[in-house]
């Protein structure tokens, strides 16, 4: 089997290692012939046999070997990485990954069997390269034509091709190269190193301004333009001079169209001499054999113009800056984000990096916050309907029946502010009922709504910024509030605290209260599912006027023991001599606010309390309605405090149940995220805080 060596290169080196005499001699050539052009006559084989026939020669045609492999590719994909010391950091790795050959490999698909490192790592220093050799087995399906008289003549088989692929790291480059033969092989090769490498790899989009870069001293013999005028989605043009022809200069001006690949030649050598390049997955390729040097060599080139190119726009463009990084892969949790949902989240990093350069806010349509409340499971978005009350100050919207959230959905492609229990709704020009009875008058709607982003949301802007966006180097968050997308720097831990903290850790519980000489009496039940969140006293519901009385009045054991006497707030106030109460008072943004003690460092807590509900075997989850609604109190008091209306150290989440752990772990996960600790009191803490209060009003009777 021939070499992947160039002809022209292997007569080169005939005529640099032999006498003329000798070669015309071997080759029977006239005095007269053209000895290179003649050559190029010749079956290959019969040049490389003449070339190793002599020990000068056969070390060069080992040297051309290295330079021109057999099995190197001729189409390239450009693909984005984090700017990494790869030379250092997988060099061992690899090595011992390649040591297990296919056992190491990954089964991808049916097309795509499986993928490999094939051998070590090629590190070439003086270009600061890595070079990963990838394996891959292809499905190969035929008929059957031979023999004619076999029984098996005309069926369909199938085998495996071996085929091979490169991957090209280069130091702190945030570009990588990727030799392989066509899209699928990508796919695979890209699964292999994001899944066994734990290197993610993303294909761009290269962007009109990268793509006339690239091309700008070739000279294109095809050119391939996509839009969707009449009908026609792409037009592909090919001709000498094409660029002069008059079909070109049409599709070239007509708005709706753009130039998406083309074939060029490039005397200037810069690149290649010809090659392919197509916008969509950056694929660049060539019919000519080109050694290795000066595969890395045009490699280096294309990549320093793209990262030049991308500076530029994102100074310049940013819709266009970002639409090069649309192929990426956004995982939210452990699901991709396809088709819409990826859009929207396209959508959502443009609409952040708009407010970034200008002065962190910008106003977004109501298009794109209908689409983001219609996807708010897809992002891990969280919603809330907000208001201002002239009573008692408002904020969070509830339903005055059923003191839960409001949610806030699509429904017959109207957005939709309604009760999750009894379906109480509110319309714009309508009045809401706040819960301290107040009528607020609503003129639109979406002027109201709030959407925060989940701790998994917030995580996977944050991979995919630090992983691609190399000029954006922002953490942080943001909140929509109405049709306005305001960003927040990520607030820092004020003060060392543990990320989950419990009862028996503040100094209030652990001196006044005893609380850990209590033990989590079960006889408390029934007071447990007697005690509200807000009181219901002579049958009316509390406002501002019954809690500042019962707040200056002593609660007696048998005001305690009596259904919807007290309120759960006020019952937790006991213990540590506080007085809470269970309606809001000026913007409060949390059922109980209060300052205790952690390790002797003064703390700020915003706890959320809920009621008792109906005890589940394996606690409660994140579908029962309490839970959500501690979920919307949560986020809202925390975005407060970035917009600057509170200032928590600790939020608490609070309900007479037990809880499930993955509800606590998600709740902390965010609130961790943005730098605060989470306090958690659930049926065991109650029975303990019902004990305790219950001893201190029978001390005050009897004192």
């Amino acid at each position: 089997m021939a070499s992947g060596i160039p002809k022209p290169r292997l007569i080169k080196a005939i005529i640099d290692t032999f006498s003329e005499p000798k070669i015309r001699s071997v080759f029977k050539l006239m005095p007269t012939t053209n000895i290179a052009e003649r050559l190029l006559d010749m079956r290959k084989d019969s040049l490389e046999e003449f070339l190793i026939s002599s020990a000068k020669g056969s070390a060069l045609f080992r040297d051309l070997k290295e330079r021109f492999p057999n099995n190197m590719p001729r189409t390239f994909f450009l693909v984005k990485l984090p700017p990494r010391k790869y030379t250092e950091e997988l060099e061992i790795v690899v090595s011992r990954l390649a040591k297990r050959e296919r056992e190491n490999a990954l089964l991808v698909n049916s097309r795509i069997r499986a993928v490999y490192l094939e051998d070590e790592a090629n590190i070439v220093d003086e270009w600061r390269l890595l070079e990963l050799p990838i394996a891959y087995e292809r499905k190969l399906e035929y008929q059957i034509g031979n023999p004619p008289e076999s029984e098996r003549y005309g069926e369909f088989e199938q085998t495996y091709s071996l085929e091979h692929a490169f991957v090209w790291l280069l130091d702190e480059y945030s570009h990588g190269i990727v030799c392989c033969s066509d899209l699928a092989a990508l796919q695979a090769i890209l699964s292999y190193c994001r899944e066994i490498l734990s290197l993610r790899m993303a294909i761009p989009n290269m962007t009109s301004h990268i793509f006339s870069r690239l091309i700008e001293k070739g000279e294109p013999s095809s050119a391939t333009f996509s839009g969707l005028p009449l009908g026609i989605p792409t037009v592909t043009v090919y001709a000498r001079n094409v660029d002069q022809t008059e079909l070109y200069q049409e599709l070239e001006e007509d708005p709706d169209r753009e130039q998406t690949a083309g074939f060029f030649r490039n005397d200037a050598g810069e690149l290649f001499l010809s090659f392919g390049i197509s916008r969509r997955y950056s694929r660049i390729w060539t019919p000519w054999h080109y050694s290795k040097p000066w595969l890395v060599n045009a490699s280096k080139v294309i990549i320093k113009k793209t990262e030049e190119e991308l500076s530029r726009e994102y100074e310049t463009d940013h819709l266009s800056y970002l639409s090069y990084f649309s192929n990426v892969g956004v995982i939210v949790g452990r699901k991709a984000l396809d088709g819409k949902a990826r859009e929207l989240f396209q959508r959502l990093l443009s609409e952040m990096l708009n407010a970034y350069r200008h002065g962190n806010e910008v106003v977004i349509s109501s298009d794109f916050l209908y689409d983001l409340i219609h996807l708010q499971l897809k992002l891990d978005l969280q919603l809330s309907f907000c208001y201002e009350c002239p009573n008692c100050g408002g904020g969070l919207g509830r339903c005055p029946d059923c003191l839960l959230p409001y949610d806030v959905r699509i429904m017959d492609n109207v957005i939709k502010v309604v009760c999750p229990k009894c379906k109480r709704e509110v319309q714009s020009e309508q009045t809401v009922v706040c819960e301290c009875g107040t009528e607020i008058e609503i003129a639109d709607v979406e002027t109201h709504i709030q959407i925060y982003p989940g701790a998994l949301l917030i995580q996977s802007i944050e991979d995919f910024i630090s992983q691609n966006l190399d000029e954006f180097s922002w953490h942080g968050i943001f909140v929509i509030d109405g049709l306005v997308l305001k960003l927040f720097e990520k607030r820092s831990p004020k003060k060392e605290l543990p990320g989950l903290l419990r009862l028996n850790q503040l100094a209030s519980w652990q001196g006044r209260a005893q609380y850990s000489r209590r033990r989590a009496r079960q006889k408390y039940l029934p007071l447990l599912g007697m005690t509200k969140e807000k009181c219901y006293r002579n049958n009316t519901p509390p406002t501002v006027e019954s809690c500042e009385t019962c707040k200056a009045s002593e609660i007696t054991e048998k005001q305690i023991r009596k259904r919807k006497e007290v309120c759960l707030p006020r019952i937790f106030g006991l213990p540590i001599g506080e007085r809470f109460d269970g309606i809001h008072h000026a913007y409060e943004i949390a059922d109980v606010k209060y300052k205790d003690f952690y390790n002797g460092t003064g703390i700020s807590l915003g706890i959320h309390l809920k009621s008792r509900t109906k005890s589940r075997p394996e606690g409660l989850g994140k579908s029962i309605y309490p839970i959500k609604s501690l979920y919307t109190q949560v986020f809202y008091s925390a975005y407060q405090v970035f917009k600057g209306d509170a200032d928590f150290d600790v939020i608490g989440i609070s309900i007479p149940n037990t809880v499930k752990k993955e509800v606590v772990d998600s709740v902390q996960l965010l609130l961790n995220k943005l730098g605060y600790g989470l306090l958690v009191i659930d049926e065991s803490d109650w029975l303990k805080i019902f004990d305790a209060a219950l001893e201190t009003v029978a001390f005050e009777e009897v004192a």
